[in-house]
């Protein structure tokens, strides 16, 4: 039997397909792949709430809370990440810790300011990132950031 060319472009494509598409979920996990990096630039990849609610005592002291961000750069140094909350004048700048991690930890002005007694508020925030070419990035998704506080008038 003669192998057509057709027959063996077919062939080759399918085994190409085939690897590429067991190879493609990528290091990122959940979801997230090499082609949600930028070429160029820095890129947020991830970033969250640890613990999910930020509680306050009656002294206005957390539970020691602090947003976790994961921010990459392939092509030159991330210099900052700004936490920049959606809708009150207030950003966080966040400190990097190693690698791509990046954290942002509250003070107790910035706890005072989000607080409201006896209340969960809920916030939303996107982090922003530049680079030392001076690229910058935004987060696609707002962060949720709840603070949970006590009633200031209850009796203890």
């Amino acid at each position: 039997m003669k192998n057509s060319p057709i027959l063996s472009t077919t062939l080759l494509a399918s085994i190409m397909a085939a690897t590429i598409a067991g190879c493609s979920s990528g290091p990122l996990g959940n979801g997230a792949s090499s082609k949600d990096l930028a070429y160029e630039g820095p890129t947020i990849i991830d970033a969250k709430l640890d613990p999910s609610t930020i509680e306050l005592n009656r002294d206005m002291k957390m539970n020691n809370a602090q947003v976790v961000a994961e921010v990459a750069d392939y092509g030159a140094k991330v210099t900052s990440v700004t936490l920049d909350f959606k809708d009150i004048p207030m950003k966080i700048p966040m400190k990097h810790k190693k690698g791509t991690t990046w954290v942002a930890d509250f003070n107790q002005k910035q706890l005072e300011k989000l607080a409201v007694s006896g209340k969960t508020m809920k916030y939303e925030a996107k982090l922003i990132a530049k680079d030392e070419k001076g690229r910058t990035a935004e987060s696609k998704d707002y962060l949720s950031i709840a603070v949970k506080s006590p009633d200031a008038t209850a009796k203890a």
